[in-house]
């Protein structure tokens, strides 16, 4: 009895064996099906786990942003987080522009110094 060990370049390759067992090619491909489930499988873990991660950061960052003294939170909300420039913010507010980006610049050293 000869033993036939085909090679990875013949059309034999993708055929299973007489006795059932997988060809070479069918094992690789298996293989490599798995080898990428396992991958997309710790994908979404990791994805999951950056999700909650950003999720619980958010949620710590918007609680301390809400313990912030009032006046100094409201120059940094509208400045920081609305967009609006410091003469905006100052004519909402009224305030000088330098004493809201004073209260900015308190507020990001506040929080800096809460969440590290």
């Amino acid at each position: 009895m000869e033993i036939r060990i085909p090679s990875v370049d013949t059309p034999d390759a993708m055929l299973p064996h007489e006795d059932g067992r997988m060809g070479v090619m069918e094992q690789i491909s298996r293989e490599i099906g798995e080898f990428c489930q396992g991958l997309r499988r710790n994908l979404r873990v990791r994805r999951s786990e950056e999700i909650l991660a950003r999720a619980e950061a958010v949620e710590k960052l918007q609680k301390e942003i809400a313990n912030l003294p009032s006046s100094v939170r409201e120059s940094f909300v509208l400045f920081s987080l609305e967009g609006f420039n410091s003469d905006e913010t100052a004519m909402i507010t009224g305030k000088e522009p330098a004493d809201v980006l004073t209260e900015v610049e308190e507020a990001r050293l506040e929080l800096r110094k809460r969440l590290i």
